[in-house]
């Protein structure tokens, strides 16, 4: 064998035992080069019994280039994103987090590392979990651990940390332990020790060293007992019928939020909401209806392709449902033929389409529960004079008796034109300037007779309604003959916003009530398949959402909002006006001062002449009527940006359906929404 075979076969040897040694030496200090991934859920390395848990797949792909979002430059385009970055909320929220400085920082570290570093690709790119224990008001203080999937420079990240010394961790003031494969860092900049471990190529970052090690030992136990392996896990976020990959996977224990008395948007979470004692009607209806303190914990998945899609299961606190709130939630619900047969008499411009299944009385106790005193006072005492019930609720009784379980309700725009004679005079209701929606309520009817019986009940009381025509005095129902031989009845009243009229009609089948003829009528030619009035059930984004929803609940809401949206403008500057409150102890008399001041001298009022007096008072009431026009001229633009700000938002939407399915143990809640995201 020449020398020169012989250098070369020495050499190779040489690097055959080199890169042995190298490749064990590495796998000792450092990982094993060829160690395969974790192959399960991350969800198998959480305990069963977390308070919280949170996961998201393929986060790498939502960011263009961390911290950018893929969407931003898209929402940017459109006009509720402009809205939104616009607003004096998001402006705020800048400001007390320091979103634009945090970025910088964030930039720099980046660019300070010696090699190029992308943050997801080290942690959490493919694969994020975030779960833990509440301890206490402070979320902060809860005992969480972060799992996420990294690459070899993620693992070699985590080796060094077991050799502070190389990186100079001491030096900077910290504290390292190195226990049980898990490394223990306190002191310096930590508010509180951070614990690391590793799990083939999963990171796992916990301020518990408990959880670091608890998943460890379920990666040894091949996930039993771990939250992944649950029914709660598998039966409502990984077998969603509509989940995607991609999804947000969410777990809240509630019970352990009020238990611990978390402090949530700064003051201490108690689930008593919606408020049943708000001033909002629709608030305080939805608080009656059922609180979040019911809910004994949450499970589901919250997706974003082509617009919001949420899937949500509670478990409830079944002993905490008063009487009517338990018969309201063991109502048979309905599959996807009944909102197919609803639809089928909903015009196709609706704007909004609600229906639920439960007794018409009970439904109708909520409602009279969520008004104010003094409407319940009234409504008990026409009760009582009309129809000698001890109070109203007998009266919802009797029209139960009458209805069937269900209810829809039909939002349309109130665009209808006036009602003209032949010489172009308006001989339709007398009525305000009040911006507000066309609405009906449809009923199915048990038996006609007790409608016709509360009809002429209206009829021959109308002074005790408010009813009247235009006179006072003359009778404020009239009749109007529709398709199919039905009479519509309407009563005037001025005291129906923006209309001055409600509107009925009874079939054999159907009930109709709504603040405006037209719509009623609407609704009935629908219902006959007019070709003029075409159907909602014809819809392709109703159907293709509906589609999507539960296949059996016990109420849906569908919504349009672009079908609504000058109503929606109108009704938001007029709610602008109602909310400004002049403080006029104050101001009266600094506008009355300063007329004296300069048109009379400074006189005291209760000196001037009689001449001067008739002067004074012209001139202080033009005075406080410009101060009036100018002070809502400012404060009504404030607060109509506000409410114009949520119409943009809700005009992004192209529709959406949110469905219940109710029980007394349990709600399932499916949420799905179409957003275009067009730029604008």
């Amino acid at each position: 064998m020449s020398l020169k075979r012989r250098i070369l076969r020495l050499l190779g040897m040489a690097f055959i035992i080199l890169a042995f040694a190298g490749y064990f030496a590495f796998s000792t200090f450092f990982f094993s080069p060829l160690e395969d991934d974790y192959e399960f859920s991350l969800a198998t390395l959480v305990p069963r019994d977390v308070d919280f848990f949170l996961s998201k797949s393929d986060l790498a792909d939502d960011f263009d280039e961390f911290p950018v979002l893929a969407a931003a430059a898209t929402l940017e385009k459109t006009r509720a994103g402009r809205a939104f970055f616009e607003s004096p909320m998001w402006g705020q929220f800048r400001a007390d987090y320091d979103i634009e400085g945090q970025i910088v920082k964030l930039e720099e570290a980046l660019n300070e590392a010696p090699v190029s570093v992308e943050p997801l690709e080290i942690f959490g790119g493919q694969n994020v979990v975030i779960a833990g224990y509440f301890r206490g008001s402070d979320v902060y203080q809860a005992d969480m651990v972060a799992l996420g999937r990294t690459n070899w420079m993620g693992k070699m990240g985590q080796s060094v940390l077991s050799y502070p010394g190389l990186i100079g961790l001491e030096d900077q003031g910290f504290s390292v332990e190195d226990a049980n494969g898990v490394v223990s860092i306190s002191g310096g900049t930590l508010s509180r020790p951070l614990h690391v471990g590793r799990i083939l190529d999963v990171l796992v970052v916990g301020t518990s060293q408990e959880l670091v090690l608890g998943a460890q030992a379920l990666d040894q136990n091949k996930g039993q007992d771990s939250f992944g392996q649950s029914s709660r896990y598998a039966d409502y976020i990984l077998n969603q019928p509509n989940r995607e990959p991609q999804d947000i996977e969410i777990f809240v224990d509630h019970d352990a939020v009020i238990k611990n008395s978390v402090i949530l948007g700064g003051e201490q979470w108690t689930g008593a909401i919606p408020e049943v004692d708000s001033e909002s009607f629709t608030s305080a209806f939805l608080g009656h209806l059922g609180q979040a303190s019911l809910v004994k914990e949450l499970e589901g998945v919250i997706g974003f392709s082509g617009g919001l899609a949420v899937d949500i299961h509670a478990d409830l606190s079944s002993e905490k449902l008063n009487s009517l709130q338990k018969r309201f939630y063991r109502q048979n619900g309905f599959n996807r033929g009944v909102i197919d047969s609803v639809a089928r008499m909903t015009p196709e411009r609706a704007g909004l389409l609600a229906y639920m299944q439960a007794d018409v009385a009970d439904i109708l106790r909520m409602v009279l529960d969520s008004t104010e005193p003094a409407l319940q006072a009234n409504f008990h005492d026409i009760a009582r004079s009309v129809w000698a019930y001890q109070d109203g609720t007998a009266l919802f009784d009797d029209l139960d008796a009458g209805l069937k379980n269900r209810l829809a309700l039909v939002v349309c725009e109130n665009n209808y034109p006036p009602e003209l004679d032949k010489n172009g005079v308006d001989v339709g209701p007398p009525h305000d300037n009040t911006p507000t929606v066309a609405w009906a309520v449809i009923g199915w009817v048990k038996d006609e007779s007790v409608l016709v019986d509360f009809h002429e009940k209206i009829v021959n009381n109308q002074g005790r309604f408010l009813i009247q025509g235009r006179e006072s005095g003359d009778p404020g129902v009239f009749t109007k003959d529709s398709d199919g031989g039905l009479v519509i009845f309407e009563y005037w009243s001025q005291f129906v916003p923006g209309t001055g009229h409600m509107a009925a009609l009874i079939s054999d089948d159907v009930f109709i009530i709504g603040n405006h003829t037209s719509i009623v009528q609407d609704i009935l030619l629908t219902k006959f398949s007019n070709p003029s009035y075409p159907k909602l059930s014809n819809v392709a984004k109703f159907t293709s959402l509906v589609g999507l929803g539960l296949n059996n609940a016990s109420a849906f809401a569908y919504m349009d909002p672009q079908q609504l949206g000058s109503g929606m403008r109108a009704m938001a500057y007029d709610a602008a006006s109602n909310a400004v409150d002049i403080p006029w102890n104050l101001e009266r008399p600094r506008i009355q001062n300063l007329v004296l001041k300069n048109e009379f001298g400074g006189k005291r009022e209760e000196n001037l002449n009689p001449q001067e007096r008739g002067s004074y008072e012209r001139l202080l009431q033009n005075a406080l009527d410009d101060f009036e026009a100018a002070f809502l001229s400012e404060h009504i633009g404030q607060l109509n940006d506000g409410f114009g700000r949520v119409i943009t938002y809700l005009e992004a939407m192209s529709a959406g359906l949110l469905e219940l399915s109710l029980d007394p143990k349990r709600i399932d809640l499916s949420l799905r929404t179409i957003l275009p995201m067009t730029p604008e």
